[in-house]
């Protein structure tokens, strides 16, 4: 069994006013690389509502990550929803 310590998390989010797609464009434009849509989760998406307006923002932060990083990420999100 594996402990909390061996995983590697994964968040899936959406914002405010912006599309998935438009998320992952802009923090692209920043350096940061994120995922947008389903991910072959058709049924997760459908079930929580977001399909339709395309899908979540998914992060995947690894041990390799550093948390400049993950701070840099955070900032550039919470920019993102104060305009």
């Amino acid at each position: 069994m594996l402990s909390l310590i061996q995983r590697v998390p994964t968040v899936a989010f959406t914002l405010e006013g912006y599309t998935p797609r438009q998320v992952a464009e802009q923090l692209g434009q920043a350096g940061i690389f994120v995922w947008d849509g389903n991910y072959y989760a058709l049924a997760v998406t459908e079930r929580l509502g977001v399909e339709e307006s395309g899908g979540m923002v998914r992060v995947g932060v690894a041990h390799y990550n550093t948390l400049g990083e993950v701070e840099r990420l955070l900032a550039a999100v919470e920019g993102m929803a104060q305009q």
